[in-house]
């Protein structure tokens, strides 16, 4: 899924229709996972996690990138991908506290375990 919402948007990336026909794009759609779990926050608060002294962002420090990502993987047809192979689609909000989010986590994992 990640190179589904990443590639086409990339410098140089594939068209959508070809990234989807590679065989290994292919496979994982046709196998796609029971839950799809999408992390969530407002493309707005990015930029104070940007902000933060760290080498390691990579493509994450570009914002405009991580507003087309965030478009992307909150799209129909994204999440339609995955819904017609049977996948449940679970939004999980990311732009809280981490202690909050911690407890989401968990909430979520357990509620689906029982499934």
């Amino acid at each position: 899924g990640t190179s589904i919402a990443y590639q086409p948007i990339m410098p140089g990336g594939c068209k959508l229709e070809d990234l989807i026909a590679l065989s290994g794009n292919a496979l994982a759609i046709a196998n796609a996972p029971d839950h799809l779990i999408i992390t969530n926050i407002n493309p707005a608060r990015i930029q104070e996690r940007l902000n933060r002294d760290d080498d390691s962002k990579g493509v994450f420090e570009n914002i405009e990138f991580m507003k087309k990502t965030h478009e992307r993987y909150n799209s129909d047809w994204f999440e339609n991908i995955f819904k017609e192979q049977g996948t449940q689609i679970h939004q999980f909000n990311t732009d809280i506290p981490i202690e909050n989010m911690g407890k989401n986590a968990k909430n979520l994992i357990s509620t689906l375990l029982k499934e």
